[in-house]
């Protein structure tokens, strides 16, 4: 807190009163009263005297205005102490040298001989620009002019009193209007009643729900369709939606009927826009990247084009929809029968799910009679023994390197990505950017900002693994022809993966994929082995995850400690052993790849990692994410993550 002027002599007469009373009292009790009296009085004339001093500041001050604007010209003089707005004039180091009365009126008497125009314009303010201020409870809107007098630099400040104005400004933007669009994710789903009434009735209990949190916030909303409902708010009321946490997703969340928890959850989109038509267009795009994220989310799409996020802590909901695999299965047949010719690949440091889906996307090629290349960079891959298994298949031939595959492009060409959607992250980053048509193929939750609207996009947040998505399109692709062992084995490589052998993100739709699999001949020995570890690899895991530390006795975090070219496989494997020891929610393992520190974190649900790592510029999936860090040590990238985690919440379970 700052004192000036007329504050600074209040606090030193209020210390000195207090020092002097003191010193007074202890004479008072060890020597003699005369004393004591004698020291009263020296203390109430000092006193007096700075009461004198403190009144007779204002004059002072102005006496020092006076003998200052002796410096400046009669003409600037008169102009400025006749102008209808506070002006001050300083020096080059912004100290105040002169000011008219109203200057002096509008700051209350609170300037001094070292007072600085700083005090009063904020640390932030560019001379260059106009720019406004608010003192007291008025806004200002401050010009300057700077000019020369004896070989030394002033400037003007002129104060113009703006408040109005500012006043109408605010209680405009604060009613800017806002589009909110909510959907229940999973509610057809979810509800196992044997009476249409009794389905009525729950969803007339959630809109309940929303109506009641919406006309809490003064806000109009308006049933859309079947599962969605649109508010019509200001941003007054926006602001403190965002304050509650937008309750209502976790009020529909614990919403029961028959004491029992229904588990419906909602997404929303929230948007503003020019008029209510842009806002409800934008709306809808932000509702999209809460369902693509895997739904039970509410996405506020900024005016900057950035997202923020609310909710996001339960599973994502099995929405299965037979009617979108098989119009998926279509648009990759009609893009690979149009191409000249194919070339797929996955995400750097390709593991099975990539490998896996990328074989399968190569066997619907050669159904449909084209030829196609995998795009494969052995070096940073974790899965070599899948790619070592095809010889003597008949598809060990399938497999390119990126020189290769740059040679053999074309204007039709189609690139086929799978296992993720972020081109940054893509094993053959020159053949994505030279590619002009391209289909991707992902389970991941969608990264804020991806720009999937200029690519077929297929992508299923609620799948197991990419691996699953591309299995279930080939059975409209190859219809009765019978899958390869070979394929149907790589595919449930990648499905067993991601759900960790069928612990995680599962549902109805990943076993009968697996059991489709396992009918095309898919080996779970052979998959099984592929998991197995040699020693080296054994010990280092084993090592990792003894030196684990603990964090809020739900957290455990650790580090690769030897750099090798195993490191990634080592730190994913690590941070899956770490969920076993009790009481932990989530794991965290640290390794440094190419000078870059990288996070592999897993949890069992309670936890979203991927929130959590998307606050440190990765993501991933709610139960299995990442992230890397450039320029970053790893103890600092520790302490970034243990902040992250200081402030993240765990699921009761």
């Amino acid at each position: 807190m700052k004192f000036k002027g007329f504050y600074y002599d209040i606090l030193f007469i209020s210390l000195l009163i207090f020092g002097g009373a003191l010193f007074i009292g202890v004479t008072l009790l060890m020597f003699d009263i005369k004393v004591a009296a004698v020291e009263a009085v020296i203390l109430a004339v000092i006193v007096l005297l700075g009461f004198i001093r403190m009144f007779s500041a204002r004059h002072r001050y102005r006496r020092m205005l006076s003998l200052t604007s002796k410096k400046l010209d009669y003409s600037d003089n008169k102009v400025l102490s006749n102008m209808p707005l506070p002006v001050a004039v300083c020096d080059e180091d912004g100290a105040i040298k002169w000011a008219n009365e109203r200057f002096i009126e509008m700051t209350g008497d609170s300037i001094t001989q070292v007072s600085s125009i700083a005090d009063y314009l904020g640390n932030e303010y560019d001379a260059d620009y106009n720019k406004y201020v608010k003192i007291g409870e008025r806004y200002y809107l401050v010009n300057t002019v700077d000019f020369h007098r004896d070989g030394m630099r002033f400037t003007a400040y002129k104060f113009i009193d703006n408040t109005q104005l500012k006043e109408t400004e605010f209680r405009y933007m604060m009613s800017r209007p806002y589009i909110i669009i909510f959907q229940t994710d999973n509610i057809e789903d979810n509800i196992l009643l044997s009476r249409d009434s009794e389905k009525s009735e729950l969803k007339s209990k959630v809109d309940g729900i929303i109506d009641s949190w919406s006309d809490s916030f003064n806000s109009f909303n308006k049933k859309i369709s079947d599962d969605r409902l649109l508010i019509v708010t200001e941003k007054e009321n926006i602001d403190k939606m965002i304050e509650d946490g937008f309750s209502v997703l976790e009020k529909v969340r614990n919403c029961t009927y028959k004491e029992k928890n229904m588990q419906v959850t909602l997404s929303a989109g929230i948007a503003c826009g020019d008029n209510l038509k842009s806002a409800e267009k934008s709306a809808r795009k932000a509702l999209d990247t809460a369902i693509n994220r895997g739904g039970d989310q509410a996405a506020f799409l900024l005016p900057d084009g950035n997202y923020r996020f609310f909710g996001a802590v339960s599973k994502s909901a099995d929405k299965r929809n037979k009617i979108k695999i098989k119009l998926w299965a279509s648009q990759l047949s009609d893009e690979i029968n149009a191409a000249s010719n194919v070339f797929i690949c996955g995400h750097k440091s390709a593991d099975y799910d990539s490998i896996g889906s990328a074989l399968g996307v190569a066997y619907a090629c050669q159904v449909l009679g084209k030829r196609a290349n995998i795009i494969y960079n052995s070096a940073s891959s974790l899965a070599g023994r899948l790619v070592e298994s095809l010889d003597g298949s008949g598809f060990e031939n399938i497999i390119t390197g990126e020189d290769a595959a740059l040679k053999s492009l074309d204007k039709n060409s189609l690139l086929v990505l799978t296992d993720t959607h972020v081109p940054e992250i893509c094993d053959a980053p020159e053949v994505f950017s030279q590619t002009a048509r391209k289909v991707i193929i992902d389970h991941h939750r969608l990264v804020p900002g991806a720009q999937t609207d200029k690519y077929v996009f297929i992508h299923n947040p609620n799948a197991s693994s990419a691996s699953e998505i591309v299995a279930e399109m080939l059975q409209h692709i190859a219809g009765d022809e019978r899958i390869p062992d070979i394929i149907a084995s790589a595919l449930l490589s990648g499905i067993m993966l991601d759900t960790k052998d069928f612990v995680l993100r599962t549902s109805v739709s990943t076993f009968e994929t697996a059991a489709y699999l396992k009918s095309c001949g898919a080996d779970t020995v052979k998959v099984s082995r592929l998991f197995s570890n040699d020693s080296d690899t054994g010990r280092e895991i084993n090592r990792t995850v003894y030196k684990s530390e603990t964090f809020k006795d739900v957290f455990a975090v650790s580090t690769v400690q030897n750099e090798s070219p195993n490191s990634r496989l080592i730190a994913s494997k690590s941070a899956d052993e770490m969920l076993n020891i009790s009481g932990i929610k989530a794991s965290f393992v640290f390794f440094t790849d190419n000078e870059k520190t990288c996070i592999s974190a897993r949890s069992l649900g309670d936890v979203n990692v991927q929130l959590i790592m998307e606050q440190l510029g990765g993501g991933g999936h709610q139960t299995m994410a990442a992230c890397q860090m450039k320029n970053t040590g790893t103890q600092e990238a520790k302490e970034k993550l243990l902040e992250v985690l200081s402030k993240s919440t765990v699921k009761e379970n």
